[in-house]
């Protein structure tokens, strides 16, 4: 069981041109953020972007794809012989390369089909929808901080059974079962991988302030 992760991001680029870098190379730089000493809001913006697109796709794939032929307005009324054969081969390569690349969709441990996955992108509109700037970083913050809740509830549940006071060694005990349950539940739950680093150390500052009030009270 893992947790859903954006998927891959395929770029499809039609070009005619063979010199010069590759798709690959020129979308890898696209990617990247371009520096802004004199803080241009248009170029944090575009960078915003870059970092987004980043997120969403931590692999993103290239590729290429030559003119099918020069009279495009005739292109639906045309078979596959009438075009370029150069296009015709790198299409059937283009199907083999998103055929590699794509995997089940999970979400929260479980596998999606069609209209669950649907479901869940709707979901993901309305969290969109329900922020005043729509971005990848908040979608994914909005859906953490469900998840956080629930491992904390799993954390607290825990410990709220114990009768006060018992020996502190005794409480450290059950801490660290608590710890490791809520902490499972966040490895199978968490959305993407970018954000899970600082969701899982809000996590663990939440926990780490409930355990000094266990023990004053454990004390008495």
């Amino acid at each position: 069981e893992i947790a859903f992760e954006p998927a891959k991001l395929l770029w499809l680029i039609q070009r005619d041109f063979l010199q010069g870098k590759s798709v690959q190379q020129m979308v890898n730089e696209a990617l990247q953020r371009v520096p802004n000493d004199n803080g241009n809001k248009y170029i944090d913006e575009v960078n915003q972007i870059r970092d987004s697109l980043a997120v969403m796709g931590n692999n993103s794939t290239a590729f290429s794809l030559p003119q099918p032929h020069l009279q495009r307005t005739k292109l639906c009324d045309m078979d596959d012989k009438e075009l370029e054969p150069l296009y015709v081969t790198r299409r059937e390569q283009l199907k083999q390369v998103v055929g590699s690349i794509i995997k089940p969709k999970f979400v929260q441990g479980k596998t999606l089909n069609g209209k669950e996955f649907v479901s869940f992108l709707q979901q993901i509109l309305e969290a969109l929808n329900k922020g005043e700037i729509p971005s990848t970083g908040s979608l994914v913050e909005i859906f953490n901080k469900a998840i956080l809740e629930r491992c904390l509830k799993v954390y607290k549940e825990k410990l709220e059974g114990l009768r006060l006071p018992v020996p502190v060694e005794k409480l450290q005990q059950i801490h660290e079962v608590a710890n490791g349950e809520a902490k499972l539940l966040f490895d199978k739950q968490h959305f993407g991988k970018h954000h899970a680093v600082q969701s899982i150390l809000k996590l663990e500052d939440e926990i780490t302030k409930g355990v000094p009030c266990r023990c004053t009270k454990t004390s008495f």
